[in-house]
């Protein structure tokens, strides 16, 4: 996809010197239209004090009355709370406020993160736009650009969920496949991984990928998913022709692989990112009613432009 569908971003963390200049970029060489949650004035001696142009970045407060109302109504009615100032208080913060301004259609996506833990982000979204899926839960993925491979990867869950149920798990695929068609330009092939291939092993955790596959395939059965497999059966042909039986649309062909749990995706995405030099963009959070984009509190200037620009294709 070489043009971005959706042009309006809403930074959350308006004031900070990164995303000003990260949001600089974006209106100055993509057009992508970006608003700044902060004070014009905090904004405008931080780009000055940086020597960032901010010719076309709109600077957003929870300040403003109108702006302000709408989302304090929006969030109200999706939370049912018992009284509007409830909603009132909880837009006032930058992080709700900046997922409500999505939420009732004023910008395509939110982006935070910078200054926040991903816990924040995660709660900001799930309180003013609400999940996407009967489980309500949210997920993340790794688009992995890795050296010598021709196409990217997606890994998922890397950041999220520590030990997701069968039914997150089955979710977590899903979700992770259709972004990967929108990403990759090519039919999602999900490996679900585990350290058995069609039952060479036996433990409760094998199991566990076994329903989330059955699940999965309920959910969606047009998707080209198989599993239990080993990491190796899903990325090589060569072994794939040796340790799995039958037909297969994935085994030695996957370019989307769900881990077990998070302690074995975020050492995974980790071991490939050091030993090969890959590129982790990312983490990108998925299932929630509207796009959403976490941010490494380390991000440097041209990671959150990668982010962004990535979120904005999904």
């Amino acid at each position: 996809m070489s043009e971005l569908d959706r042009q309006r971003v809403v930074f959350a963390e308006g004031e900070e010197p990164r995303i000003i200049a990260a949001a600089a970029q974006l209106r100055q060489k993509h057009k992508i239209d970006c608003l700044l949650v902060g004070a014009s004035h905090a904004i405008e001696e931080t780009a000055l004090s940086h020597a960032i142009p901010i010719d076309g970045l709109r600077p957003i407060s929870p300040s403003d009355p109108i702006l302000a109302s709408q989302c304090a109504e929006h969030v109200q009615a999706l939370r049912q709370f018992k009284s509007l100032s409830m909603a009132e208080r909880l837009v006032k913060k930058p992080l709700p406020f900046a997922a409500a301004v999505v939420a009732i259609g004023e910008a395509d996506l939110m982006v935070g993160g910078a200054t926040s833990p991903t816990k924040r982000v995660i709660e900001a979204a799930a309180m003013c736009m609400g999940y996407a899926n009967e489980e309500g839960s949210a997920s993340s993925y790794f688009l992995m650009e890795i050296p010598g491979r021709e196409h990217s990867l997606l890994f998922a869950d890397c950041a999220v969920n520590v030990e997701p149920s069968a039914a997150e798990l089955a979710s977590i695929a899903v979700t992770t496949a259709h972004q990967a068609q929108a990403l990759l330009g090519q039919p999602a092939r999900v490996a679900m991984l585990s350290f058995s291939t069609q039952g060479s092993a036996s433990h409760a955790s094998i199991d566990k990928v076994k329903q989330a596959l059955e699940l999965a395939r309920q959910v969606d059965p047009n998707l080209l998913i198989d599993g239990e497999m080993q990491v190796d059966t899903a990325l090589s042909e060569r072994v794939a022709a040796t340790k799995w039986q039958g037909n297969s649309e994935v085994a030695g062909r996957a370019n989307v692989l769900i881990f077990p749990s998070l302690e074995a995706g975020n050492i995974g995405y980790k071991l490939v990112q050091q030993l090969t030099g890959a590129k982790a963009i990312g983490p990108m959070l998925q299932g929630f009613k509207h796009s959403v984009a976490d941010l490494s509190r380390g991000a440097t200037v041209d990671e959150i432009v990668e982010v962004t620009r990535l979120a904005l294709r999904t």
